[in-house]
């Protein structure tokens, strides 16, 4: 008989095995899922950065191919800075930038450009070509997320 009643105070042993495991798995998912949401934000804040990136280094090719395929001696378009503009000033006020003619480029690009004069090593025989130094941007700021390009371009004067 003692047997029997050790064995009747056993039998609720078993829900409460069966309780805490489920509690651990509960504790596993919320902890898998918390983490695979902050995968998803990483991957697509990474996305993000990469689209800037890309759009704001077509802005600024797009400047470049813009200057190769017009005289700047004739007309200086609105987005080239002269020698002494100050670069940080370009970079503050890209929102009032013109940007007509290039509607292919999203509406947060930008670009500009600054003239940096006759670049080191170019002669100042008057008889020979010239060439002269800019520096080109391009930026784009979408999602809270800017991404600025800088590059370097060169184009020759006779």
């Amino acid at each position: 008989m003692k047997k029997q009643f050790q064995l009747c105070r056993e039998q609720g042993s078993v829900l409460i095995v069966v309780l805490v495991i489920l509690a651990l798995f509960t504790l596993l998912s919320v902890s898998t899922t918390t983490t695979t949401n902050m995968d998803i934000r990483m991957i697509g804040n990474e996305n993000i950065q990469k689209e800037n990136l890309y759009a704001a280094e077509a802005a600024a090719m797009r400047c470049a191919q813009d200057m190769q395929d017009n005289d700047l001696r004739a007309s200086t378009p609105t987005y080239l800075n002269g020698i002494t503009t100050d670069t940080q000033d370009v970079l503050h006020n890209y929102s009032s930038l013109n940007q007509q003619n290039f509607t292919q480029l999203p509406a947060t690009t930008a670009f500009a450009s600054v003239s940096q004069g006759i670049a080191s090593g170019s002669s100042l025989d008057m008889t020979k070509i010239r060439v002269h130094e800019y520096l080109v941007y391009g930026w784009c700021n979408r999602n809270k997320n800017l991404v600025m390009v800088e590059l370097g371009y060169r184009k020759s004067f006779e």
